[in-house]
């Protein structure tokens, strides 16, 4: 191995400082934002003439469009890894963390130009008395962003997790984000509650 990662949280400066003493540089920020479901905003210019249909995990086209987009929505990311049509199959069908897993498909002009993907963990949700639902991930490829797709399948997503009786939504998100959505997070009522710090070093 020629670099040596490690990350911590921003409140813990022991960690920071221990890091910072052994040579370690930050590289990344990335913050977990939070919501109040009772708040989910609108009329904040979504489209809405885009459509949105839900992922059919018995459909192999479906597999295969979902991990199209990921790959095409996320390549321009930190860290960002393609995965396989096999790792996304068990990500949806077999995933250890979440009891509940689902997929919405933006549709433009016919077009499958973005998702949203949801998840329940119930046991989380039973061990620490909450109702959270987690905006697993969402991505509008590049040549249709800003035309308000990605605030209407976040807007979708959060009244989905609504009826699903969670009460409040959550998302991580790299601060350094090339598409920006923070902004678009915010507009839709999140709010950061804490940052992960992300440290290298070269050997």
């Amino acid at each position: 191995m020629k670099v040596i990662q490690a990350w911590t949280h921003d409140k813990r400066t022991d960690r920071i400082k221990l890091l910072e003493k052994l040579g370690f540089k930050l590289v990344r920020k990335s913050s977990l934002m939070r919501m109040d479901l009772a708040n989910i905003p609108s009329n904040v210019r979504e489209n809405t003439q885009v459509g949105i249909r839900p992922l059919r995990r018995n459909m192999e086209e479906d597999l295969k469009v979902l991990n199209w987009l990921d790959k095409e929505c996320f390549k321009e990311h930190f860290n960002y890894r393609p995965t396989t049509i096999e790792e996304t199959r068990h990500f949806l069908l077999n995933n250890p963390y979440y009891d509940q897993i689902e997929h919405f498909f933006a549709v433009f002009n016919q077009k499958n130009v973005g998702y949203i993907g949801l998840g329940i963990d119930e046991k989380y949700n039973i061990e620490k008395n909450v109702k959270v639902g987690i905006i697993l991930n969402i991505g509008v490829l590049k040549p249709y962003r800003t035309k308000g797709i990605g605030t209407r399948l976040m807007l979708y997503g959060l009244e989905k997790l609504k009826a699903k009786g969670m009460d409040k939504a959550e998302l991580g998100v790299d601060d350094f984000n090339p598409t920006r959505t923070m902004k678009l997070y915010e507009k839709s009522g999140f709010k950061v509650f804490e940052k992960d710090l992300t440290y290298e070093k070269n050997f």
